[in-house]
């Protein structure tokens, strides 16, 4: 998920695990306390997560993450065990990649030797007071950011590992991230108006009650989305293809976890699928997420175990699923 230029803006670090920074080692550190409601949010929302994740056919190891959440004063480190230190901090968050300010972030990353993995966000006492709104309560949307953020931890091993071996992705310009295709096409207005009719293309595929509708629709926008790849995707470019591929995997399937937290989740709010999509999963600020989701949103439609795929093996992206999916038939 990403809020602004704040959320996944070092997720890229994920692409050079081998020089991540080993993790704040545990210390005596000055008492300091986090208020009631941000404790109580961050207990619904590792509920919450456990719950959604319970839903997926594979086995996600949930106890390979640390975690580290902090308000403007306080930092708590959860360890794999799930024993909980609170350390006191001066306005600068002592964190796996140095100490940070206390503001809006929220990201995975994983260890040096990618025998664990760390996830670090701001608690919305944060949030709130830098001012951030949204359409759901801001603990509830928060709550799908955490879910969104934390779900890329079963991810590290995979499919950020994949990018590296995407052929040609050393002749991208850095940074190599999940906004990529939007920083370099945004003001080009035919392609800004094709991904937008891709999206509501996938969109109304997976609301089509017939499945021959949603095979037919998701077809003709699959072949629309490969024609805009090839026509733009050229010169220093092609590894764009697949770099993109991956992120739409990565972002489609963050979105629809969130969602699941949001909608589904005995510890979360319940809310009503159409307003969850809405105020968190198709806000229309990112493509990647707004694309992402709409191709999980036709392969819920058509191979419901995909979940299993991408936060189980990881080796196929939703582009490789959904094109497997529309083959068979």
């Amino acid at each position: 998920m990403s809020t602004g230029r704040h959320i996944l803006a070092v997720l890229a670090g994920a692409l050079s695990a081998c020089d991540a920074p080993s993790l704040v080692e545990p210390i005596a550190a000055p008492v300091c306390e986090v208020s009631g409601s941000d404790l109580d949010w961050l207990d619904r929302s590792l509920a919450a997560v456990r719950e959604a994740a319970s839903s997926i056919s594979v086995d996600i190891d949930l106890d390979r993450t640390e975690v580290f959440v902090f308000d403007d004063d306080c930092l708590i480190q959860i360890a794999t065990d799930g024993t909980r230190q609170f350390v006191a901090h001066d306005g600068m968050v002592p964190l796996p990649i140095g100490a940070q300010p206390a503001a809006i972030m929220s990201f995975a990353a994983p260890t040096p030797d990618s025998s664990l993995a760390y996830f670090v966000m701001a608690l919305p006492s944060v949030w709130e007071a830098a001012g951030f709104t949204s359409e759901i309560a801001l603990h509830d949307f928060t709550l799908g950011v955490f879910a969104h953020e934390i779900s890329h931890v079963w991810q590290l091993p995979t499919y950020y590992g994949a990018i590296r071996q995407v052929p040609g992705v050393e002749r991208l310009l850095a940074p190599v991230n999940d906004d990529m295709v939007q920083r370099l096409f945004e003001g080009d207005a035919a392609f800004r108006s094709g991904i937008e009719a891709e999206i509501e293309a996938f969109r109304q595929a997976a609301r089509e009650s017939d499945p021959e509708a949603v095979r037919r629709l998701a077809r003709e926008a699959r072949s629309r989305m490969q024609d805009r790849w090839t026509a733009n995707f050229t010169g220093d470019l092609p590894a764009l293809s697949g770099v993109q591929a991956i992120f739409l995997t990565l972002e489609g399937s963050g979105q629809w976890f969130a969602i699941e937290a949001l909608t589904r989740s005995p510890s979360g709010p319940r809310l009503e699928t159409g307003l969850a999509l809405e105020a968190f999963g198709a806000r229309g600020a990112k493509w990647s997420q707004d694309l992402g989701l709409a191709l999980t949103g036709v392969l819920d439609r058509l191979d419901p175990d995909w979940p299993a795929a991408v936060y189980g093996a990881g080796d196929e992206t939703v582009l490789e699923l959904l094109d497997a999916t529309l083959e068979a038939r």
